[in-house]
């Protein structure tokens, strides 16, 4: 299956924001390439990342909001998360 995850996101220019999703074969785990990175511009923007879980894969799967501050201080908004199954 193919999972779309995807996120509003906000930030300045003193952060890096991004999505990705996640899946556990064992004690492996292996991630989307990063979603494309928030332009940072203080401006909302609808990102997604898409994934297609390994056969193998059982258990957790994993989405993830990361914001990388350049700043003390500095914060990335998120809002709207959905991830859905795409349709084979």
């Amino acid at each position: 299956k193919t999972i779309i995850f995807g996120a509003w996101i906000k930030t300045p220019p003193e952060a890096e924001a991004l999505i990705l999703i996640m899946d556990w074969a064992g004690g492996d785990h292996k991630y989307t390439t990063n979603s494309p990175e928030h332009p940072r511009d203080g401006e909302w923007h609808f990102v997604t990342a898409r994934r297609t879980i390994r056969k193998d894969a059982a258990g957790e799967l994993w989405f993830r909001l990361m914001v990388n501050p350049y700043k003390p201080g500095t914060a990335a908004y998120f809002d709207g998360a959905i991830a859905v199954v795409e349709k084979d």
